[in-house]
């Protein structure tokens, strides 16, 4: 049934924010921006430049255009597929085992200093993200080169340099690297090796910056904005694109959306799909909706949280520890009520962690749970859980059956899917409280395992990797907040890593997919169309799975 009150504020909305716009281009006049400078709105401003630590999407995509990599990779919308082409390597070529990899570096890459780039810096980098000491977010992530007994890279059996511009990568036997082991950042090992390992970690990287972007930084006005000029210095800038960049801080939306209607901001997405019609209306915008490989999900935690923190002991969840009970769980959720009530139908329920536009991988033959609340109830009521002394809550063993669902504050999508989701639980008689947290609370709970249920998003990383987040082994998989654990899935994930065939590879992706299926450690909501929006005077603006931001030193102005 759908929900009449959020249905009329909905109306509400839409009125109020058509009317503020109207209100405020008319008293400011048509207001057009025709400098080479492109404006992009944020709501948030980044922590740090540093590319060894940039945990969140707006910080990788910044420091994106501050250093380049040995390749990129773009988004090919006829075969829904990632193809990879150079950017600071001029060729490659494999050995015919597969374990060496040639690499040739262009002759005019520069650091902005006018240092030369080289593969001495490639080798630099590795060993810095490599490093057990440094710790950056890509450690442990390295499996297929030669590794130390502390998994950092072995650069004497994995690096042979055979001149400033050429080298070869060499991989483990049995391994089944990709050009994805070669892509990260390069950094300057003439200005870094300078630090220690507390300075490299402390340092955001703005002082003495030296990079090799298509865009530098010039000035950083902290929660006001960043500015970005061209590098000409870079391989990567072209006389085609703007001269500047501006990501423009905007903590409050209605004000986000005024400005991009009265063409302060140029650029801004991940909109409330509550906008979306009144700015198709404006003519001034172009909007685009990607299907996305973001998700939303619920976390039931596997394990018993009390159980850990007092002797720490790992014990089945009394609540979640069943597979049995976290299926009914899933049964009760409606999720589809959300997609209409709150994305409007901007996304599609999600099933599991691949999401459908990796056509390739996708299971389409799962056994999908969907909403059936008496069938929930009675698959409660058959594993003991009944209301025993008719209060409302289910019982078993003298226990009620209630939790608290915690999730990041500042996100009304969440904050509309929690209420939604407690009242989904309280008709098949489970007591929910929800509590939203700051980001630093969150993270403490969920990093320490100290939290029934959670209510957080995973984007799927490219390429697809799902060790991080399902393997039992929290060394390995640092996102498996809810402990899941299943011998099955870690020996696939493990056979993935080695020299198989696609077809091997692909049907091991799709048993993955059938276990949490069946499993659902957690269960999946819904995946995220990104709603942007871009003035029609950028060009060249390709929306894709890749991310909004990708690549933005391809876009141009119009004449």
């Amino acid at each position: 049934m759908p929900n009449i009150y959020y249905s009329e504020t909905l109306k509400l909305q839409k009125i109020f924010t058509l009317i503020l716009l109207i209100l405020f281009v008319n008293s400011c006049g048509e207001k057009k921006n025709l400098s080479s400078t492109i404006v992009i709105g944020t709501s948030k401003d980044i922590e740090s430049l540093n590319p060894l630590y940039d945990y969140c999407y707006l910080e990788g995509n910044i420091t994106s255009l501050l250093y380049s990599s040995l390749v990129q990779h773009k988004w090919d919308s006829k075969s829904n597929k990632i193809i990879t082409y150079p950017m600071l390597a001029e060729s490659w070529q494999w050995n015919n085992e597969r374990t060496e990899l040639e690499i040739i570096l262009r002759n005019d890459i520069y650091w902005s200093d006018s240092t030369k780039i080289t593969v001495d810096d490639f080798i630099f980098s590795y060993e810095l993200y490599s490093s057990p000491d440094v710790q950056s977010r890509y450690f442990g992530m390295f499996n297929n080169y030669f590794l130390n007994s502390d998994k950092k890279i072995d650069i004497d059996k994995s690096f042979s340099k055979f001149s400033g511009q050429k080298l070869i990568v060499k991989f483990r036997e049995n391994s089944a690297p990709t050009l994805y082991d070669i892509d990260l950042p390069i950094l300057p090992k003439h200005n870094l090796n300078k630090l220690s390992v507390q300075e490299l970690k402390n340092s955001t990287f703005t002082d003495s910056l030296i990079t090799s972007g298509p865009l530098k930084l010039v000035d950083w006005k902290k929660t006001q904005f960043m500015r970005f000029k061209k590098n000409p210095i870079s391989v990567l800038a072209s006389s085609d694109m703007p001269d500047e960049y501006i990501f423009k801080i905007v903590p409050n939306y209605n004000n986000m959306l005024i400005q991009l209607t009265n063409g302060e901001i140029d650029f801004v997405e991940e909109l409330k799909p509550v906008d979306k019609e009144s700015l198709i209306n404006e003519k001034s915008l172009i909007i685009s909706s990607v299907k996305g490989r973001e998700y939303d999900f619920i976390g039931w935690n596997n394990i018993d949280p009390l159980k850990l923190s007092e002797n720490n002991r790992t014990e089945p969840n009394p609540l979640f520890g069943s597979s049995e009970i976290r299926k009914a769980l899933t049964q009760a959720i409606d999720t589809e009520t959300i997609l209409e009530e709150y994305l409007l139908n901007n996304g599609e329920p999600a099933f599991g962690p691949i999401a459908p536009i990796f056509k390739n991988y996708y299971n389409a033959q799962l056994n999908n749970i969907n909403f059936n609340p008496s069938a929930s109830k009675n698959m409660l009521s058959k594993l003991g859980w009944k209301d025993s002394n008719n209060n409302g809550t289910i019982d078993k063993d003298g226990v009620e059956f209630g939790f608290t669902l915690i999730y990041p504050s500042g996100n009304p999508r969440r904050k509309f899917a929690a209420t939604m989701i407690k009242k989904n639980l309280s008709d098949i008689g489970i007591n929910v409280e929800i509590n939203s947290l700051d980001m630093n609370q969150f993270g403490q709970k969920i990093f320490t395992y100290d939290f029934e249920a959670c209510m957080l998003g995973w984007l799927v990383p490219l390429p697809i990797d799902l060790k991080p987040f399902w393997h039992s082994d929290k060394n390995i998989a640092q996102a498996n907040f809810v402990s899941f654990s299943n011998g099955e899935v870690d020996d696939l994930l493990t056979k993935n890593e080695a020299k198989i065939t696609d077809l091997e590879y692909k049907m091991n992706i799709g048993r993955i997919q059938e276990i949490l299926s069946d499993e659902q450690p957690v269960t999946f909501l819904y995946w995220i169309d990104n709603i942007v929006a871009h003035n029609k005077r950028i060009t060249n603006v390709k929306i894709t799975p890749m991310g909004a931001l990708h690549h933005i030193w391809e876009w141009e102005l119009a004449e």
